[in-house]
C-alpha cells in the first residue's frame, strides 16, 4: 500500500470555512472503495460516507475509525434498511414537483428500469444463464428470480439518489458512488439527467476474478454439502426420525401445500378463504410454517381433528451445519413435525449440482461479470432449492397456493416446476398502487379479484395464467353484517346520528408520516367532540399505530369515549364490520379502503400521498371520494350530515371494476380450481393437461373469469 493512501486516510480534517464539504453515498462500502474514494477527494473534503452494506474488511475499518478517530463527527455511516424495502431514508413527506410521494417515483422507477435491465440483459444468449439452464421449462421462473435480484440491486441506488435530489441541505457537495453491482449502464444515464454528480467505478479485471473466485468457492461448498449429505443418509440414518416422517405423509394422496400461513381457523377466514368457503378434503391440505412461527393449541387441535398436516420449515443454518437430519417433533407431541433434510435431498443436491456444472463448463473462463453474477446468485440459493425440492417430493405436494410477496416464492416455483406440480397465488390484499418488483412473481396461475387489480399491474405480469375470482374476502360479509348490528347497538347509534368509521395505515419511513396519521385523528375526533350527533369507529391496522401517537391524541380519544361517542376495535376485527355498521367510512389509500367499498358502504379516502388513481380520480367520483385536503374532506362529512351532499362517498359505480362479482364465492371458486386440478392428477392426467382441464373447466363456468396466457 502506497504511503500516500495511509498518510491521507489518517490525516485529520479541518472544517475550512465556505467550503462545500462531499458527503459520498454507496449502496457497498468494499476497503478498496474506501481508498479510492481517500485518494479521489480527500478525507479532510469529506463530511461523511454512507452506505446500506460493506465487506467484512470494510466494516472492520469503519468501526474502529469512528470509535478513535476524535475529534470530528463520524465519518462512516451506515443507512439501516433492506434490499427490498430500501435504505430507511425519509421519504415520507417529500414529495416531487408533480405532487406524487417521491417514494412512489422510486419505485415505479425500479420497476421500469428492471424490466429494462433484464429485457437487455437476457436478449442476448450470451448473457443469459437461463438460456444454458438443463430444464428448459424452468427457465421463466429461473428468469423471474433473476429479475427480482436486479430489483434488489438498483433500489438501493435509486433511493439514495432520490434522497439527493430532494434533501434541502446547501452545504454539501452530494456525489453517488455506483458501483458493479448497480448495473450502472442502465442506472447512471438515469440518475445523471436527476442533476446528480455520479462517479462510476470503473473495477476492471478485479471484479471479474473476484466473481471467479466466488464462483469456484461456492460450487467446492455446494460439493462439500452434497457429500456431507450423503455421508448422513449412509451413516447416520435415524429410523425415528423416518417413522415420524412416514405418519406425516400419505404418498397414495396429492396435496396441496399452504406455506407460511398466518392462521388455519375457520373463523380467520382471510388466511385460508380457499380452503373454509369450498368442499375441498381438509386432508389434502399440508400447512408448512416459518421456524419462528407461533401456532396456537385451537389451531394444532383443529389441524388434527380435520386431518391437516402441520409441519414446520427446518431452520436452514442448522440443517446446513448439523451431521444428523432429525425430523422429529419436539418434546411435546402436540408440536407440528420439524422437517428436515429427508433421504432424497443429497440426490437431489446433486442433480442441481450436476446442472450447474453443465453451466460452468459452458461458461468456463468468461470473464462476463453479468453472466458470472447470475451464476453465483443461483449458486447461493441452491440448497434452499433443493430443500424444497425435498419436501415437495417427499410429502406429494401437487399444488403450492400462497398469498405472500417474498423471495422464497422464486425458489419454490422452480421446485413446483422441476418436481411437476404448479404455483397458485391468490390477491389476499388489493393494492392501492402496484409500486414492488417482489409483487409481480413467476405462479402457473394467479387468481385476482377483478379489472382494477388487472389495471394495477402497470407492466406484463410474470403469471402463466390469470384469473378473476372476485373478492376472496367477501363470506366474511355474512358475519360482519351480525357483528355490525351488535356494534350499532352498543354504540347506541341512531337514526339521528352520524357513524363515521375511521381507518388508518402503518406509517414508516418511506411511506408515510406520523403527522398524516395523527392529523386525520385529529380532524375527526375535534368533529366528533364538537357535534354531539356524530359517532366514531376506529378500526386501527395495528395496535401499535394508536398506541405510538402523541399525548393529545389520546387525550381526544378518552374524551370521545367518556362521552359515549367513540370506540375502538380490536385491529382482528373486520373492517368491513366498522363499515357496516357507519353511515361513511374514512379511509387512508389502503385495502381497508377496498374493504369498505365492497362491503357496499359509503366511502371517502384521504389521499395525502396525492397518488394517482384511474379508479378513484375518473368523472365526477374526485370531487366525492377522493380528498387532498384535510379542511375539505371535515367540511364535505359534515355537509352530508345536514344533507346538502347527497352523493358523498357513493361508491357503488366502482364495484363491478373492483369485483365482478357480488355473489362472495370467490374461495369456492378458487378451490373448486384446485380440487378439478387435483381430481386430474387423479385420474392419470399429466400436470400441463390437468392444467388446462382446469382452465378450461374455470372458464366455461364463469364468463368473467376468461384465463390470459402471458407466457
Amino acid at each position: 500500500m502506497s504511503a500516500w493512501i495511509i498518510s491521507d486516510l489518517f490525516t485529520i480534517g479541518k472544517n475550512i470555512s465556505g467550503i462545500m464539504k462531499k458527503i459520498i453515498w454507496n449502496n457497498h462500502l468494499t476497503l478498496v472503495l474506501i481508498f479510492r474514494i481517500a485518494r479521489r477527494f480527500g478525507l479532510q473534503n469529506i463530511k461523511s460516507i454512507n452506505f446500506a452494506t460493506c465487506s467484512c474488511l470494510a466494516r472492520c475499518l469503519t468501526t474502529f475509525w469512528n470509535i478513535f478517530y476524535i475529534g470530528r463527527d463520524k465519518l462512516f455511516l451506515k443507512i439501516p434498511g433492506n434490499p427490498i424495502s430500501g435504505p430507511r431514508l425519509n421519504f415520507a413527506e417529500i414529495y416531487s414537483k408533480d405532487g406524487h410521494l417521491v417514494y412512489d417515483d422510486i419505485m415505479s422507477s425500479v420497476l421500469q428500469l428492471r424490466r429494462e435491465i433484464t429485457e437487455d440483459v437476457f436478449s442476448d444468449k450470451k448473457l443469459n444463464v437461463t438460456e444454458l439452464y438443463p430444464h428448459a421449462a424452468s427457465r421463466p421462473s429461473l428468469r423471474s428470480f433473476f429479475e427480482m435480484q436486479i430489483g434488489k440491486d438498483i433500489n438501493t441506488a435509486l433511493c439514495f439518489a432520490h434522497y439527493i435530489r430532494y434533501r434541502k441541505d446547501e452545504t454539501n457537495d452530494d456525489v453517488l458512488v455506483l458501483t458493479w453491482l448497480d448495473w450502472s449502464k442502465h442506472v447512471k444515464p438515469y440518475i445523471k439527467n436527476m442533476g446528480i454528480d455520479v462517479w462510476e467505478i470503473k473495477s476492471g479485471w478485479l471484479v471479474e476474478l473476484t466473481l471467479i473466485v466466488q464462483v469456484f468457492l461456492m460450487f467446492l461448498l455446494n460439493i462439500t454439502l452434497t457429500f456431507k449429505q450423503f455421508l448422513i443418509s449412509k451413516l447416520f440414518s435415524d429410523s425415528s426420525a423416518e417413522e415420524d416422517r412416514s405418519r406425516a405423509i400419505d404418498k397414495n394422496l396429492p396435496k396441496i401445500l399452504a406455506p407460511y400461513t398466518m392462521s388455519i381457523l375457520s373463523y380467520k377466514r382471510n388466511c385460508l378463504p380457499w380452503l373454509w368457503d369450498s368442499e375441498l378434503a381438509k386432508e389434502k391440505i399440508v400447512v408448512l410454517l416459518s421456524f419462528n412461527a407461533v401456532i396456537t393449541k385451537e389451531e394444532k387441535d383443529v389441524a388434527k381433528s380435520m386431518g391437516i398436516t402441520l409441519l414446520r420449515e427446518a431452520r436452514c443454518r442448522k440443517w446446513l451445519a448439523s451431521f444428523r437430519n432429525r425430523s422429529k417433533c419436539p418434546s411435546s407431541s402436540n408440536e407440528p413435525l420439524v422437517w428436515e433434510p429427508s433421504g432424497k435431498y443429497p440426490g437431489i443436491l446433486f442433480e442441481l449440482l450436476r446442472d450447474i456444472g453443465t453451466i460452468i463448463k459452458k461458461t468456463l473462463f468468461s470473464t462476463n461479470r453479468v453472466m458470472l453474477r447470475q451464476l453465483y446468485i443461483f449458486m447461493k440459493a441452491a440448497y434452499r432449492i433443493a430443500y424444497y425440492k425435498d419436501f415437495v417430493l417427499t410429502n406429494n405436494i401437487a399444488v403450492d397456493i400462497n398469498s405472500e410477496d417474498s423471495e422464497n416464492v422464486f425458489l419454490r416455483a422452480l421446485a413446483m416446476e422441476e418436481c411437476g406440480g404448479i404455483m397458485v397465488s391468490w390477491e389476499r390484499s388489493i393494492r392501492f398502487e402496484y409500486s414492488h418488483f417482489l409483487h409481480n412473481k413467476y405462479v402457473h396461475v394467479e387468481f385476482v379479484t377483478g379489472d382494477y387489480s388487472l389495471m394495477a399491474l402497470n407492466e406484463e405480469s410474470n403469471s402463466k395464467y390469470i384469473f378473476k375470482s372476485g373478492w376472496i374476502n367477501g363470506s366474511m360479509l355474512k358475519d360482519s353484517e351480525k357483528e355490525a348490528e351488535l356494534l350499532r347497538e352498543s354504540l347506541s347509534i341512531s337514526d339521528k346520528c352520524l357513524c363515521i368509521a375511521l381507518f388508518d395505515e402503518m406509517w414508516g419511513d418511506h411511506i408515510l408520516s406520523r403527522a398524516n396519521v395523527e392529523g386525520l385523528y385529529r380532524a375527526l375526533l375535534k368533529a366528533t367532540l364538537k357535534n354531539e350527533n356524530y359517532k366514531l369507529i376506529i378500526k386501527s391496522k395495528k395496535p401499535h399505530v394508536i398506541a405510538a401517537m402523541s399525548a393529545e391524541i389520546h387525550d381526544l380519544i378518552k374524551d370521545a369515549e367518556k362521552l359515549g361517542r367513540c370506540r375502538i376495535l380490536d385491529t382482528l376485527q373486520n373492517v368491513s364490520t366498522a363499515a357496516l355498521a357507519s353511515n361513511i367510512s374514512v379511509s387512508l389509500p389502503s385495502m381497508a379502503a377496498f374493504e369498505s367499498i365492497l362491503s357496499g358502504s359509503r366511502t371517502v379516502l384521504f389521499n395525502y400521498k396525492k397518488r394517482n388513481s384511474d379508479l378513484f380520480c375518473q368523472d365526477d367520483n374526485f370531487s366525492n371520494i377522493i380528498f387532498e385536503d384535510l379542511d375539505e374532506l371535515t367540511a364535505s362529512i359534515d355537509e352530508f350530515s345536514r344533507g346538502l351532499k347527497p352523493n358523498l362517498g357513493d361508491c357503488s359505480a366502482l364495484l363491478q371494476k373492483i369485483s365482478p362479482f357480488q355473489d362472495n364465492k370467490a374461495g369456492e371458486r378458487v378451490g373448486n380450481y384446485l380440487s378439478w386440478f387435483i381430481e386430474a392428477l387423479n385420474n392419470g392426467m399429466d400436470r400441463d393437461s390437468a392444467l388446462a382441464m382446469a382452465n378450461d373447466r374455470f372458464a366455461s363456468m364463469y364468463d368473467a373469469c376468461v384465463g390470459s396466457s402471458t407466457n
